[in-house]
């Protein structure tokens, strides 16, 4: 399952295909592990594919989502995420012991990523937000 881009930029999910991103669930979540010591296993819900996209750096869904570069979606398309985006994170948080996990939002200029670590974190009874990554735009 991919996403097709329309002429406007308009994104629209596309269970037919898988070019730019694999939202399939059977093939989700990607799972790899950065460093050496300390490890980290980062796992990413959908994976990206150059596939049938070659012109772009980044994503049009995330631009769409960023509102950036005129990419747009509507909620009704963005709904038909939520069944695989659902299943695969909960794929991940079945491999993960409860006290053992931090969601960090990567730096961005969208509110995209905290929005989303903010309604998945896991509960903690002293919260305290400490902005470790900062990116401003070009500076």
């Amino acid at each position: 399952m991919g996403i097709d881009i329309s002429e406007e930029r308009e994104i629209r999910f596309n269970a037919d295909h898988e070019r730019r991103i694999i939202t399939a669930v059977r093939k989700n979540p990607k799972i790899t592990v950065i460093g050496t010591h300390p490890r980290i296993t980062v796992y990413s819900i959908y994976q990206r594919t150059k596939f049938g996209d070659t012109d772009r750096d980044g994503n049009p869904l995330i631009y769409s989502l960023k509102g950036i570069n005129n990419y747009t979606i509507t909620n009704k398309e963005f709904y038909k995420f939520k069944s695989s985006f659902i299943i695969i994170l909960n794929k991940i948080k079945q491999t993960i012991p409860d006290s053992n996990y931090f969601l960090i939002a990567m730096p961005s200029s969208s509110a995209v990523s905290v929005q989303f670590t903010k309604k998945n974190r896991p509960p903690i009874w002293h919260s305290h937000v400490y902005k470790l990554f900062y990116k401003t735009n070009g500076k």
